[in-house]
């Protein structure tokens, strides 16, 4: 049976919720009590990215240390009026992997996406603020070509109602200080200006060097798994073997569905794979095991989508778990987002149904765009 079909005949043609807010809110990168770095090369509150190697040198660990293994995790409710009967997740995979073989390629691999985290700002009443920032980013798989970042924080704001309240009894301040992870961060009401950074092939090569440099050592050399030390033509001419493949798609080694399915994601929307590639990386999560469907759902930026959910557990101690989710368009099969919420336990003051994590993917794939912001 053609997967595409079943996926459009259960769950329709959605269209776009026409009451996308200006300002869309998404996740902050969230490692679940590990370091705050990520797999790409952004720091503080914007921890998502291309993977470049720009920043390899003062990010190399962060590229494989992340944690992965016990990943986020995410919990969008389904959608009031969701079929009784839904599709299994590996059908909707296999349906996203269809689609994902015929995708074109082009100059640039661009991720756009607005990210954000929750975290509690404590006090006489403490309440609960969300932090998103926008990320779009073009990467090259030439060596030659110069890549391009684009970066802003956007203003945060309380999560819920019974937080705004709170927020408005401290007397509304226009700053809030909150910890994620090992760190400290302050978010503002207010948005931040857009950063450019441009990532020469001059660039590129010193950070690779550093990068294999800082690999090779005692205390960073276990992090550090041979694929990461490849460039992208090298990932692609290994991907054949499927021992090789697993090691490109799972760089931290985990049993766990939940961290298994985060690092899927992170593949699917960062790397610059070719079509093959990532019909393959679809094919390998619908044979993920503890991977479930779980009906439609809303993307933070108000799509419906179909939810793809596993869930795991935070290692920082707590014993709070937590749902991951990863949301696909069922008309493109495109990935257009994730979620972590807590569904047991409380972690950092954070208890049950609160959402930890979540992002909004307006763009990952190839294009011939000349690279631009927003």
């Amino acid at each position: 049976m053609d997967d595409l079909k079943m996926v459009r005949d259960v769950y329709g043609e959605i269209a776009p919720d026409p009451q996308l807010e200006t300002r869309i809110r998404a996740r902050l990168a969230h490692e679940g009590g590990r370091s705050s770095s990520r797999p790409g090369f952004l720091r503080g509150r914007a921890r998502v990215g291309l993977g470049l190697l720009a920043t390899a040198a003062a990010a190399a660990v962060a590229v494989t240390a992340v944690g992965i293994g016990n990943g986020g995790g995410a919990g969008t409710s389904p959608v009031a009026g969701a079929p009784t009967t839904e599709l299994s997740a590996k059908s909707i995979l296999l349906a996203a992997a269809d689609q994902a073989a015929n995708e074109p390629t082009g100059r640039f691999w661009r991720l756009h996406m607005i990210s954000g985290s929750s975290g509690r700002v404590e006090g006489a009443t403490p309440y609960t603020v969300f932090g998103p920032n926008e990320f779009d980013g073009w990467r090259s798989p030439s060596a030659q070509e110069t890549d391009y970042t684009f970066q802003r924080d956007l203003a945060a704001y309380p999560l819920t109602a019974a937080d705004k309240s709170a927020w408005k009894a401290a007397g509304s301040p226009a700053s809030f200080k909150v910890r994620n992870n090992e760190d400290f961060f302050t978010y503002t009401l207010a948005d931040g200006a857009w950063t450019t950074k441009r990532i020469t092939p001059e660039v590129k090569k010193s950070a690779s060097a550093s990068f294999k440099q800082l690999c090779a050592r005692a205390d960073a050399a276990a992090k550090c798994p041979p694929s990461a030390q490849l460039t992208w033509a090298e990932k692609e001419k290994i991907a054949s073997d499927p021992a090789r493949f697993q090691e490109l798609l799972f760089p931290q080694a985990t049993s766990d569905p939940a961290g298994r399915l985060f690092q899927g994601f992170y593949f699917l929307i960062e790397q610059p794979a070719s079509p093959e590639i990532r019909a393959k990386a679809f094919r390998a999560l619908a044979d993920l095991p503890g991977v479930r469907g779980v009906g439609k759902v809303k993307s933070l930026d108000g799509r419906t989508g179909v939810g793809i959910a596993a869930e795991g557990k935070m290692i920082d101690g707590s014993g709070a778990t937590y749902e991951y989710q990863i949301i696909l368009d069922p008309k493109t099969n495109k990935v257009i987002g994730d979620k972590q919420t807590i569904v047991g336990g409380t972690y950092r003051g954070l208890g049950p149904g609160t959402v930890l994590t979540e992002q909004s993917v307006m763009q990952a794939g190839w294009t011939g765009d000349t690279p631009h912001h927003g």
